[in-house]
Order: C-alpha cells, then structure tokens, then sequence
C-alpha cells in the first residue's frame, strides 16, 4: 500500500518509511499484549 503511493508520487520514499515503521510499532504493541493475555490464559488453565 505504501509502496504504492510512493511509486505514484503520493507520498515520498521518507513517509513511506515512517509509516511502515509506525504500523510496525502497531503490530509489534499488540502481539505483545495478545502474548500477555495467552500466558495469563495458560496460566489459569494449568491452576485448575
């Protein structure tokens, strides 16, 4: 997607990075809370 509006000259190869980095910081966020919540899960399976 971003590669696209850079090749369409939409935005410039620098915001192209910048939101690459920046969904990247997103995704990087929420696979550490969804690895949280499955070790808390884990954890109250392995108690019962």
């Amino acid at each position: 997607l971003f590669k696209d509006l850079k090749n369409e000259k939409e935005i410039s190869e620098d915001e192209m990075y910048k939101c690459q980095d920046q969904v990247q910081d997103i995704t990087n966020d929420f696979t550490n809370k969804i690895d949280e919540v499955t070790a808390e899960k884990e954890k109250e399976i392995i108690e019962f």
